[in-house]
């Protein structure tokens, strides 16, 4: 499935537009953007801004927003697109999840279910009306339904699902009456830690129950005393409820959970990390493995979306690396952790470079070069880093910084997962030496900062794809560095320089759990 990359703010939508994508344009008043890529959801000429998304957000908002706060059809948007991709596991691969089968194969109608069919039949219809995917509609109501409560965070969101027909598998979704360990084994199983576990059960701080208790009294009750704002409200009162306030068996028993209690206590009276954890664990749910492209990064189409990577907590604590290039001179490696953080006359740079390192035939497999628009999200969607000449103490320094980039960039490299799901701890990476940088050692000091950073980006295992044979220069790095050869693949390479040969490509892994100790300065 392809699918275009829609990030979503304060009650209105914004994307990132990718190849063959028509290019974005304030949505909202709000900046917001949305994008698609041909074959999902419809709207839009090719160029333009789809702007049936528009629509739909202003209607969406009319729907969900009352007396500046969110309502109950708000709520329900945001339980059905739980509902919705939630009901998958990685036992089922590139099958279900975020396909729009609650509301199209009679979900609806299953005990888990009770309460979603007004909400599933207003969204079916509205799908119907804008001529977009139910599957679309559901994951980008309820990612607007967030955004749409006071203090709700914006979720990365993507359009361009296929609509199914056939029901979820049984049992994938949770039981309030489960126990704690079952509850977790089940988020485990969907790709989830505590953590995000922990983060995902806070969007009961907008929930009312009608379900679970049918007594007197206990129909409507909220799941904290605020449920028309999106706060953290919930994490301390669930358990210490003040009256009025239902507690929900699960909630509870996972609250008091020796893992998960632990990240939920974590959120008590901190809205900025519960709102970070919680968006990045939503994304994530809303754009299951099925999803997704499931080719290895270098390997697979680089203008899909990337595949779905949880960089690790301590991403946050990457620090500048300053190093000493050949010539003498200082030099500052620089970690950013989102396309946000990298001006984007740097952003600019960086592709053309790349653009000429592709059009040159001999190191990168694609046969053309990426858009700009589309290169951001490639090289920066997960994790990237940059080398720039001379101090600086942060990644902040640079952000709004105005300088002569071919001059002070001597090099970049992305990491992101190599295969999805069960396996997304292995990477892959991405490296571009500078035309500015050449002969300064540049390369090999990258590399070495890529193995300092990956595992503590939570990775364990490293591997590099395609590394053509006659690409001396990164050969010799990577065996210097104490990279294995643990492949060749014959005759995978027609590359510009040595026309009417296949070159052989070499296969390189790193352990970051036994590092090599071959690896010579």
């Amino acid at each position: 499935m392809h699918l275009s990359n829609l990030l979503l703010m304060a009650s209105s939508a914004a994307a990132i537009s990718l190849p063959n994508f028509p290019d974005i344009s304030t949505l909202f008043a709000r900046s917001n953007n949305v994008a698609r890529k041909d074959g999902g959801s419809s709207g839009g000429s090719s160029g333009s801004c789809p702007a049936v998304w528009t629509q739909i957000s202003k209607d969406l908002t009319a729907k969900f927003l009352s007396n500046g706060q969110c309502n109950p059809d708000a709520r329900a948007a945001i339980r059905a697109v739980f509902h919705d991709c939630g009901a998958w596991n990685t036992a089922q691969g590139a099958k279900g999840g975020c396909d729009g089968s609650l509301v199209l194969a009679g979900e609806l109608s299953l005990p888990e279910n009770r309460g979603l069919d007004i909400i599933g039949g207003y969204l079916k219809n509205l799908a119907d009306s804008y001529k977009v995917s139910v599957a679309d509609m559901i994951v980008f109501a309820g990612s607007h339904a967030i955004v749409t409560c006071p203090g709700g965070p914006r979720v990365k969101t993507y359009i361009g699902r296929k609509d199914s027909s056939t029901r979820a598998p049984p049992g994938l979704l949770p039981d309030v009456n489960a126990p704690a360990d079952s509850l977790f084994k089940l988020f485990q199983d969907k790709g989830f830690d505590a953590v995000d576990l922990a983060a995902l059960l806070g969007a009961h701080s907008t929930s009312n129950q009608f379900h679970f208790n049918e007594s007197a009294g206990a129909v409507g009750a909220p799941q904290d005393s605020t449920p028309g704002v999106w706060d953290v409200k919930y994490y301390s009162e669930t358990t210490a409820p003040p009256k009025g306030v239902l507690v929900l068996p699960s909630d509870a028993k996972l609250a008091a959970h020796a893992t998960v209690g632990k990240e939920f206590k974590g959120f008590v009276g901190n809205a900025g990390k519960w709102n970070g954890k919680f968006a990045d664990a939503m994304a994530r749910m809303e754009r299951p493995v099925a999803s997704i492209a499931t080719m290895p990064a270098m390997l697979d189409d680089p203008t899909s979306p990337p595949i779905l990577h949880k960089v690790d907590r301590r991403a946050h604590e990457l620090t500048p690396e300053h190093v000493t290039l050949k010539n003498g001179s200082a030099a500052t490696i620089l970690p950013f952790t989102s396309l946000d953080q990298v001006p984007k006359s740097l952003v600019a740079f960086l592709h053309a470079q790349l653009s000429a390192e592709i059009e040159g035939g001999d190191t990168y497999p694609m046969l053309e070069a990426l858009p700009v628009e589309a290169f951001g999200p490639y090289w920066f969607g997960v994790f990237g880093a940059v080398m720039l000449e001379g101090d600086f103490a942060s990644s902040e320094d640079v952000k709004s910084l105005d300088a002569d980039w071919s001059k002070v960039c001597l090099g970049s490299f992305y990491t992101k997962p190599n295969y999805p799901g069960r396996s997304s701890h292995v990477c892959n990476a991405g490296f571009l030496v500078t035309g500015a940088a050449r002969n300064k050692g540049v390369g090999k000091l990258l590399g070495k900062q890529y193995l300092k950073w990956a595992p503590q980006l939570g990775f364990t295992y490293s591997v590099f794809n395609l590394v053509y044979e006659t690409n001396v220069a990164s050969t010799k790095i990577w065996d210097s560095l104490g990279f294995e050869r643990i492949g060749r693949v014959k005759k995978c390479g027609v590359l510009k320089s040595y026309p009417g040969r296949k070159i052989d490509a070499i296969v390189y892994g790193y352990d970051f759990e036994e590092p090599s100790s071959t690896s010579q300065d």
